[in-house]
């Protein structure tokens, strides 16, 4: 499936590894970004000649640029295992066990590739899904949040902690309205109001899991970025949580702290 008006693109690209859990071998810790990038939503179309489930796991946040970003986030909040976790994490279902005490880590994306004119930015993916232009994406983009939401509910255990990669997924999170009273969910992005919506998305997964804001991945590349991430109160709001969490087996008991000068 796919939507476009000859200037913007968006096609169906369900890249992530939520094939590799079920009802028993739920995963128990979520990182979901924005939106799938071009570069990774085209390997994925490319890869589905082979099969849609490896597609969906090879292209997994599939750039260098994210990957390395990711494992930055991952050192950050104290990980032991930052530099394997997302590796492991894109093995095969019988590596995954409901007796696994460890951490067992779903990766997805809240929206499919939406690429306005190519770009791959999410402030310009913002701006189309506002205007007139994006209303034929707009109601696609509803649908991906619906299908987002599925997701965890049948994959990840309830209260396990989401870390929500940068402000813009926080933003689309608070500003769509969520209704689930009928049967079937519903979202109706209204990124127009001023104000965080009482009955937002955000809140409805808030109540049934931990929704953990953390920076985006391509965003903790930038030293500078970096910097002001290891300084954030957020960043060790996810640090303790992740401890409660998982215990000082998988997690360190101190926050880490960025060494000045040294590359990491």
């Amino acid at each position: 499936m796919h939507v476009n008006n000859e200037h913007d693109l968006m096609f169906c690209s369900l890249v992530g590894n939520q094939h590799l859990f079920h009802h028993d071998a739920k995963a128990n810790f979520v990182l979901s970004g924005f939106c799938v990038a071009p570069d990774a939503g085209i390997k994925f179309l490319k890869d589905l000649q082979r099969s849609p489930e490896s597609a969906a796991c090879d292209n997994t946040f599939n750039t260098p640029n994210m990957r390395s970003g990711i494992k930055k986030i991952f050192k950050s909040i104290g990980i032991k295992k930052f530099e394997t976790l997302f590796d492991m994490s894109m093995r095969s279902p019988e590596k995954i066990s409901k007796k696994n005490k460890g951490m067992n880590l779903m990766m997805t994306q809240l929206l499919c590739m939406i690429s306005p004119g190519g770009s791959s930015q999410a402030i310009q993916v913002m701006k189309l899904l506002r205007s007139d232009d994006g209303a034929i994406f707009k109601k696609q983009a509803e649908q991906c949040l619906c299908h987002w939401v599925q997701r965890i509910k049948e994959n990840v255990k309830e209260g396990s902690p989401i870390l929500l990669m940068g402000k813009d997924a926080l933003t689309l999170l608070n500003k769509t309205a969520f209704d689930s009273q009928s049967g079937e969910y519903k979202c109706t992005m209204m990124l127009g109001q001023k104000n965080n919506l009482p009955d937002s998305l955000y809140a409805y997964m808030n109540r049934k899991y931990s929704i953990l804001p953390v920076i985006h991945a391509s965003g903790i590349n930038y030293k500078k970025n970096e910097e002001r991430w290891y300084e954030k109160s957020e960043r060790r709001r996810v640090h303790k949580a992740l401890l409660n969490k998982f215990g000082d087996h998988h997690i360190d008991i101190q926050a880490p702290v960025l060494m000045t000068g040294q590359a990491t």
